[in-house]
């Protein structure tokens, strides 16, 4: 596989172990107010690929059934503490209470 083609594979497969970590916490995508993101830069052009990890983003954020999007930063590094890994997402979850 090309690097481009694992990391959009990364991206996607992050996001949806973060969806199921939220979800099994009893939380759900909307409660994610916000997303750090750090990309490792493709080999090849020296930069990171934005529009494929926005492409995975709106799978999940800004969509029919869950319209809120986080605020994010999304930041290049050279590489990351594991080897190999592509991609690391933080992200943050608020709920507000609801008064009775």
């Amino acid at each position: 596989l090309s690097i481009r083609r694992q990391r959009q594979m990364c991206i996607r497969d992050s996001f949806t172990s973060i969806k199921a970590a939220v979800d099994g916490a009893g939380w759900n995508m909307s409660d994610i107010v916000m997303v750090r993101v750090y990309l490792v830069a493709d080999p090849a052009t020296g930069k990171m690929d934005f529009s494929d990890f926005n492409k995975a983003f709106l799978e999940f954020f800004g969509t029919e059934d869950q319209p809120n999007k986080p605020v994010r930063a999304v930041v290049e590094v050279s590489g990351l503490a594991v080897d190999g890994w592509l991609i690391e997402i933080d992200v943050r979850g608020a709920r507000i209470p609801v008064n009775n």
